[in-house]
């Protein structure tokens, strides 16, 4: 952390002589003619910060490059929000939760924008200086903004991420439309594979005690990720009538989107579920498609590019607690409880997880899931490649540098569905489309989201940690 700390703060000379040379010589960056007025010199620099990060985002809107993996926290140019950090809100009561919470909605933003300037095309050497000047000045405004009550009370306000839809919230159950999903059977089945490039040794072992931060998060280095990740990574069995049916790698082609399927490569994406104060370690595989065939006339579903999301929640001790699913479009959602889990009455589960081996069956041309099974020994097999669902937001644009494979709104540009109007509530932008990781909507009236770290809890009777039944049982006792 010292090494990074020291190199941050090369980035803006003028800054970092002012810090390092009042730390040196223990001057308060505070005036002396004002209580809690600012040093005018720090004053002046931290305004200069803000018309940076000002700057920046102007040329990164003219450009339509913006990033919408996060959340833009409204007057905190510096700090981004997601559905993950939002629930952590009621949980900041000591220095070093807020801390962390603070670091990491700084750490948002900067992903963000390092794939914002690297989408404006940008050289690698002026991102990066970029970058080191707007993390210092990221630092230096959290700590001197933040160092007020009021102005933490309305970071946290401002940091939900809010509905998209708000004039929709309350008005009866408004959900995505169903859809009607091919029957199994319909073309050849093909197996796929993932292909395993971790070493196994690496996969983490006594899960339960990995180190966690202050929220509850686990902590491993990127060797082990990828062992879990491939350790968990789904095996598919998709009926196969056609080129739509191969799964393949997201390429733009004369600017519409689909697939290059001589490159069958499925994307993760590591996320977080919350229960009983505690993190769960999700991982979602999505796979992808050249395009969803109309299944009937004026089909509301059909059009260029589609897929599916397979998540996986783990357990305590590292183990599939349940399973979900849902198209790249934000239809089809179904649940999937392993053995013993217990679902809530309120909600729907399409199958239990089979013991040994599953194969998840994928049903052509619909590409929804249809079951689980196990993998049946006469079908074809095929390997893909796993890849970071961020590789998604850096993609070769053909011409030398790279763009997004979403837009600005979280939407990918050509993927709007020509007759999705009138199956899709009204209000919704561009209905059918497919949309980033963020944008998919469960329900439209409860403001419900696929990435809303409570939904687990909301639908399943999660059983609590040990160490929370421990503490009520020492308690029940002292009771007594």
């Amino acid at each position: 952390m010292r090494r990074t700390a020291v190199r941050i703060l090369i980035g803006i000379p003028g800054l970092a002589a002012l810090l390092l040379g009042a730390a040196a010589h223990g001057q308060s960056l505070r005036g002396n003619d004002s209580e809690g007025a600012l040093d005018p010199r720090m004053s002046q620099m931290l305004a200069d910060c803000r018309s940076s990060f000002a700057g920046v985002d102007r040329q990164v809107a003219e450009a339509g490059v913006g990033d919408a993996s996060y959340f833009r926290v409204p007057g905190f140019p510096y700090l981004r929000s997601d559905r993950l950090i939002t629930a952590f809100t009621e949980e900041l009561g000591s220095v070093e939760n807020f801390d962390i919470w603070t670091q990491q909605l700084r750490e948002n933003d900067s992903l963000g924008r390092e794939v914002e300037l690297h989408n404006l095309g940008l050289p690698d050497e002026q991102v990066a200086l970029m970058l080191s000047d707007l993390r210092l000045c990221a630092v230096w405004l959290n700590n001197i903004e933040l160092d007020d009550e009021e102005t933490v009370r309305r970071l946290v306000r401002a940091a939900a991420v809010p509905a998209e839809y708000p004039q929709l919230l309350g008005r009866g159950e408004l959900r995505p439309p169903n859809e009607t999903a091919n029957p199994a059977g319909l073309g050849e089945p093909q197996l796929w594979r993932v292909q395993r490039e971790a070493d196994p040794a690496e996969l983490p072992s006594q899960f339960r005690r990995i180190t966690r931060d202050s929220l509850g998060r686990i902590g491993l280095v990127m060797s082990a990720w990828r062992a879990l990740v491939e350790h968990h990574a789904p095996v598919f069995l998709v009926d196969t009538a056609g080129a739509h049916d191969r799964p393949g790698l997201p390429v733009f082609r004369d600017g519409r989107p689909g697939v290059d399927s001589q490159q069958p490569v499925v994307h993760y994406l590591i996320s977080f579920a919350r229960s009983h104060g505690r993190s769960l370690v999700q991982i979602s595989y999505f796979l992808w498609f050249d395009q969803r065939p109309p299944l009937r006339a004026e089909d509301a579903a059909a059009g260029d590019l589609d897929g599916l999301i397979w998540r996986v929640t783990l357990d305590d001790d590292g183990r599939p607690l349940v399973y979900d699913t849902l198209s790249s479009r934000g239809t089809g959602h179904q649940w999937f409880a392993a053995p013993g889990v217990r679902a809530r009455a309120a909600t729907t589960v399409a199958g239990t997880v089979p013991a040994g081996e599953m194969a998840v069956r994928v049903a052509s041309a619909s590409h929804q899931v249809v079951g689980l099974m196990a993998p049946p020994a006469a079908a074809a097999v095929g390997q893909y490649r796993l890849q970071p669902y961020e590789n998604l937001t850096l993609m070769d644009d053909g011409k030398g540098g790279t763009r997004s494979l979403f837009g600005p709104d979280g939407v990918v540009p050509g993927s709007e569905r020509a007759h999705a109007e009138a199956a899709w509530p009204e209000a919704v932008d561009k209905p059918g489309a497919v949309r980033q990781s963020g944008f998919h909507a469960l329900s439209f009236s409860r403001g419900l989201y696929f990435d809303d770290p409570r939904l687990i809890d909301q639908a399943f009777e999660v059983p609590p940690p040990a160490s929370v039944l421990s503490e009520a049982a020492g308690q029940g006792a002292a009771a007594r």
